[in-house]
């Protein structure tokens, strides 16, 4: 009995000095956060983004003073107007120059934190295995990004789990046995920002696409309805080549579609239309049927939105 006593009190001992070791340790640890911001795109650019985690690590800062005593934000900016993804990718090598120099003159422990899209992470993330620092994204979805063997030391925790939907998509292939399929996949040059979901979400599809070639045969169709508002071509070959079309677009193009499809009488319940987007959330808007221009009654009643 006296044994066990001993060892409670040793534990109390050890649980009760557990906040001082803490304090303790973090006290003396130096951690350098640099911040990775490329152009002005509405969704993850410096003017979004930036002040969130400014703000972020001043209020961390009051509710736990010990913790980040010693945390430091750095800034590395370069600038640009509403750039895409791809041309952001481009341009996130031209800051190379400025990482290394803050990571050649810092003392303590230094991380790359960004919200930039998945192109951009990408491009920091092979700088990083080189360098052996670790990135953190917000907003990165890729799934090219957890191959572990080219971005070891990067972490990703977006919202959209880009790795799910595809794997999703195939298992509803393979429930209604559908094995000819035609994915259309908007380039949406006209909304610079939430162009980024719709791409990522078309290329991971056809990444897994590549991979099943046996087994599915696939008609992939790329437009841009920033370019063209007469979809009926996209539609008139999709019908002739098989019955189930995928249809990555921005809900409002996604709703012009759809009417195109019934005036092709692609409405009948002959053929199967999937959105190859998520549900509503304010920066990609509604996802409805009804928008009060007199067409609303076709899409409800025959196109069954």
């Amino acid at each position: 009995m006296g044994g066990q006593q001993s060892v409670l009190l040793s534990g109390a001992r050890v649980m009760l000095s557990w906040p001082a070791w803490t304090r303790l340790c973090v006290a003396a640890f130096k951690l350098n956060v640099i911040t990775v911001y490329i152009g002005q795109n509405p969704l993850y650019g410096y003017l979004s983004t930036g002040p969130a985690y400014m703000t972020a690590l001043q209020e961390a800062k009051l509710l736990y003073p010990e913790v980040y005593r010693n945390v430091t934000l750095h800034t590395v900016y370069y600038p640009g107007g509403l750039i895409s993804c791809a041309d952001g990718a481009v341009q996130t090598v031209l800051t190379a120059g400025s990482i290394t120099e803050y990571l050649s003159r810092m003392t303590g422990f230094s991380v790359i934190y960004t919200g930039s899209c998945s192109t951009e992470t990408m491009v920091l993330g092979d700088f990083a295995r080189e360098r052996n620092v670790p990135v953190f994204s917000s907003t990165a979805g890729d799934t090219r990004i957890t191959n572990k063997q080219r971005y070891p030391t990067t972490v990703t925790g977006a919202g959209t789990d880009h790795t799910s939907m595809p794997e999703g998509f195939f298992a509803l292939l393979d429930l209604f046995e559908w094995r000819t399929v035609t994915t259309l996949c908007d380039a949406l040059t006209q909304y610079p920002g939430l162009n980024a979901f719709h791409a990522l979400a078309c290329a991971n599809l056809r990444l897994i696409q590549s991979k099943q070639r046996t087994k599915y045969n696939f008609y992939d169709t790329d437009f841009d309805s920033g370019l063209t508002s007469d979809y009926r071509p996209f539609l008139s070959r999709a019908k002739t080549d098989s019955r189930v079309i995928v249809l990555i677009t921005h809900p409002r193009i996604m709703r012009e579609m759809m009417l195109t499809a019934h005036a092709l009488e692609m409405t009948n319940g002959e053929y199967v239309f999937l959105a190859g987007t998520i549900t509503r959330v304010p920066t990609r808007g509604p996802i409805t049927w009804k928008f009060g221009d007199g067409r609303d009654e076709v899409l409800f009643l025959d196109v069954g939105a």
